[in-house]
């Protein structure tokens, strides 16, 4: 917002104090006069005052937060909102999916049949106006018996919830070079306040490193004059039509073209690289979308920018004879030699692959454009890889019922968003549609490729995230992001160690990690069961009692909200102690070599165990925080599951494996499971201890868990080893060369004792590949992820001055020097430390220059000892704002 919004918005609020102050002093003069209207004046009181504080609500970024819908997406590319709140999600290879918000899990909807190829398949997905009562959605796609079309069609989703293949309304379908399928398009919306549905298309050409105007014979996939530039093209546009109830549809007025013979009807907007996702507001009608510009450099007439569009009107948005705010492309001859700059006022478009008019409307700018390098016109965009999005629009609605809806802050904001970058920003417009300002959004959370945003009808936002990798993405996630007001209920969090042992056994509890997002002070009332309690934060207590006993814990913050955990411990039976002698924990391995290990286990109880009990078994693992680690198991590893229960093994409860197999055919299986979790009990696997009732956990919570369970019926585990000594193969994937963490965990069961059930003692060691992605860190500060495509590179660190990101658990024996591959962009030097920002220095580099991109840098290593987090800090002298560093 600029000085003239923000003074604005304080006088409105001025005004409304103002009027609250004066009608307090005329109560106060009547307050004794009449105890009627001393009732009407104080209720108008009330309400005022609630009116002002609801308008004078700002923006607390600690009070937005991420939760995770749905994992497991296959390249998720669009998403569309319906009305009771589920979410339609359109796969690459044509699965349509639904998460339902009543039941939070995710289920196919239907497969259609699509050619898949490089930016093709099922790449758009609008839900009708009337679904509801339809069930009709819109589809964009290129079909599988006809790769060289795309097609927009409209389907019918049954009451059985399956999309019927056979309810099919072709509304159009364009031509498009097969061989040359990139930059395709995508984006569908509808705008629901007037029925239109926006297409975005691509325009169909490969990049290079040039303009695309070779009007060359050869020159067919670099020139984009045949289908971006063409008035009689629909490659390259924004289209706009309003369908039919019958299958057909109409076009609106105010489209660009009303004569047909100048252009199709159907074009709102053309010279569009790659219309991917478009956005309406629902209030002005303005069209929004983000285009990914070409890599050009300035011989071409000038360098390659992304850019930010803003429609008001109908009109040509310039490529590819202009870019970003209109800077001018030069043509090229058919000979392929340069030629004039293009005139915006009056582009010419004399390709011969051109079917339309030749004289085109006047170029518009963008309303935000950005180069790879950093932009001198928007800095907040930062620098990198390229791949700008944009949409939706945010209008607060104070008649929407939601305690989670985002707050007034964002009243008429566009929401942009950069795939590459991984930021979510919001735009500030004018009256008239100009820039205002830009804001940061979201930045706490770390974003993998945001691939669509979308409200939802309570005004919380759905964020479609796509995987870190471009294409074969498995772990894609829906999130949502929500703004929680008044008073946060704390989080209870329980430690205790040990959880096993011989009786008296006396176990140290820890309640010190439990948080109040409010600041607020919290009581402990701790239940050991037999009318024992304690109020301290970290008491002890023993045991004398053989037996399985349940602890409680519940967390009480000042305002009286609640939260509550428990813990089980065994009494009478200790674990196996497993320990792994070899390799060192924290060490490295290469990919594709065996890594040999040696175990050794003793059990209190059982003594030494026979050796064929001892599993073993290794996993790569991707070392981003969180990647590997589906979201009902991280739920799961945060309570007491593992307690009871393995993976494999059978222990006061089935293994998880077992489960999975058990109800792998059982469709209402996870409902079940996700209530027994939250009630507990017994008998159907004929264990002697009943499962504890988990009543900390929503039933949302507990169907996660559900999900993960369930889905190892379906995931290929990595074989494990028996024995105390032997290998464990590694992969040899050239991917997983480039970072990563092998993970090697040891087990054991022991007999049981004291008619107790047998109890699983583990250990893990992590190994480090030797070549690590510096933006797949394990934690940071200061620090944005990035896609930097030119050269290779892939994903980037880009830290601050101050910025840095931890690896953890590296043990340095034995390695004598470091070698980084960086791209400083100031006199910046790279410090290594042990433990934290502020520990022990390991490493580091001389000053470094910024002339130049990327080089290596090899340094000498001092080791710490022992296994420790290595930290990777960035400082100039002095302080520099912004990034100063990019480490691959």
């Amino acid at each position: 917002m600029d000085r003239k919004g923000i003074a604005a918005k304080l006088g409105r609020r001025s005004a409304a104090n103002t009027r609250l102050l004066r009608l307090r002093r005329f109560t106060l003069l009547l307050v004794h006069q009449s105890p009627i209207l001393r009732l009407l004046l104080t209720g108008a009181l009330a309400l005022l005052a609630a009116l002002t504080a609801r308008a004078a609500e700002g923006f607390d970024p600690a009070r937005l937060e991420r939760e995770v819908l749905a994992a497991g997406l296959h390249d998720p590319l669009q998403m569309d909102a319906l009305p009771n709140g589920d979410v339609l999600i359109a796969e690459m290879h044509g699965t349509l999916k639904r998460w339902r918000a009543a039941t939070r899990d995710v289920i196919e909807v239907g497969r259609v049949p699509v050619t898949v190829s490089v930016e093709l398949g099922l790449i758009g997905v609008a839900a009708a106006g009337d679904f509801a009562q339809s069930g009709n959605v819109f589809l964009f796609f290129c079909p599988a018996a006809k790769r060289d079309s795309l097609r927009l069609a409209r389907f019918t989703i049954g009451a059985d919830g399956r999309l019927d293949l056979g309810s099919e309304k072709v509304l159009l379908e364009y031509p498009i070079e097969f061989n040359g399928a990139i930059h395709m398009g995508g984006g569908l919306f509808l705008d629901k306040a007037k029925g239109h549905l926006i297409l975005g298309t691509g325009d169909n050409a490969p990049p290079f490193h040039g303009a695309a105007v070779d009007v060359s014979p050869g020159g067919l996939m670099r020139d984009a004059l045949r289908s971006s530039g063409n008035s009689q093209d629909l490659r390259g546009k924004i289209l706009r039509i309003r369908p039919r109830a019958d299958g057909g549809y109409d076009i609106p007025p105010g489209n660009l073209f009303t004569d047909p013979a100048q252009g199709r009807p159907e074009i709102f907007a053309m010279g569009v690289r790659n219309g991917f996702h478009a956005s309406v507001d629902p209030k002005t009608g303005w069209i929004a979308w983000g285009d990914v510009g070409p890599n050009t450099q300035p011989a071409s007439g000038s360098v390659g920018y992304d850019e930010f569009n803003l429609a008001t009107q109908a009109g040509n948005f310039g490529h590819p004879m202009f870019t970003g705010p209109n800077e001018p492309y030069r043509s090229l001859g058919a000979d392929g030699k340069p030629g004039e700059l293009f005139d915006a006022a009056r582009p010419l478009n004399h390709s011969p692959r051109n079917t339309g008019v030749k004289e085109l409307p006047p170029a518009l700018p963008a309303l935000l454009w950005y180069p790879t390098t950093a932009s001198k016109e928007f800095p907040e965009l930062g620098s990198g890889a390229r791949s700008a999005m944009a949409g939706p629009f945010h209008h607060f609605d104070a008649a929407v019922k939601s305690d989670l809806k985002l707050p007034q802050h964002f009243d008429g904001a566009l929401f942009i968003y950069e795939w590459t970058r991984n930021w979510i920003k919001v735009v500030r417009l004018t009256a008239e549609g100009k820039l205002a300002g830009i804001e940061p959004f979201a930045s706490p959370f770390v974003f993998r490729k945001p691939m669509d945003i979308k409200f939802a009808p309570d005004h919380t936002m759905f964020v479609l995230e796509y995987g870190d990798k471009w294409h074969g993405n498995t772990d894609g996630q829906l999130l949502r992001l929500s703004y929680r007001r008044g008073n946060r209920p704390p989080v209870a969090a329980l430690a205790a160690s040990p959880l096993a042992g011989k009786q008296p056994l006396e176990v140290r509890f820890d309640a010190g990690a439990s948080r109040d997002a409010d600041g607020d002070a919290l009581k402990f009332a701790w239940d050991f069961g037999g009318g024992k309690t304690s109020s301290e934060t970290a008491p002890r207590f023993t045991f004398t009692e053989p037996g399985q006993h349940t602890v409680a814990l519940k967390v009480t913050d000042a305002a009286g909200a609640v939260s509550e955990t428990r813990t089980v411990i065994t009494v009478g039976n200790a674990a196996p102690l497993v320990e792994i002698l070899d390799p060192p924990n924290g060490g490295f391995f290469d990919a594709g070599q065996p890594v040999s290990f040696q175990v050794r286990v003793t059990d209190a109880e059982d003594g030494n165990l026979a050796p064929e009990r001892v599993t073993v078994q290794g996993a790569y693992r991707a070392a981003r925080s969180g990647d590997a680690v589906h979201p009902g198991l991280a739920m799961m590893q945060r309570t007491t599951c593992f307690a009871c229960h393995t993976v494999r093994e059978k222990s006061a409860g089935p293994a998880y494996l077992e489960i999975a197999r058990k109800y792998q055919n059982d469709a209402p299986a996870r409902e079940k499971l996700a209530a027994k979790i939250i009630s507990g009990g017994g008998g159907v696997w004929g264990q002697l201890i009943a499962m504890p009732p988990h009543p900390q956990h929503t039933l949302g919570e507990t169907q996660l868990m559900a999900d993960w369970i369930l889905g190892l019926a379906r995931s290929p585990e990595a074989a494990a080893v028996t024995g105390l000594t032997g290998t464990l193969k590694t992969t040899a994937g050239g991917e997983r060369q480039d970072g990563g963490v092998f993970v090697i965990t040891a087990a054991c069961q022991d007999n049981g004792a004291a008619g107790l059930p047998p109890l699983r003692g583990s250990a893990e060691h992590i190994l480090h590949a030797r070549k690590r992605k510096a933006a797949l860190h394990d934690a940071s500060q200061g620090v944005e992820v990035v896609d930097f495509m030119e050269g290779g590179h892939g994903l980037v660190a880009r830290l601050t001055h101050g910025g840095w990101l931890k690896f953890s658990r590296v043990n340095l024996a034995g390695i004598e020097s470091l070698t980084l591959r960086l791209h400083p962009f100031a006199a910046v030097a790279l410090e290594v430390r042990a433990g934290s920002p502020q520990g022990p220095l390991v490493a580091q580099t001389g000053p470094l220059d910024a002339a130049g991109g990327f080089r290596e840098v090899t340094i000498p290593v001092s080791d710490p000892g022992g296994v420790n987090d290595l930290v990777f800090l960035a400082r100039t002298e002095p302080a520099q704002k912004g990034s100063v560093l990019d480490l691959n």
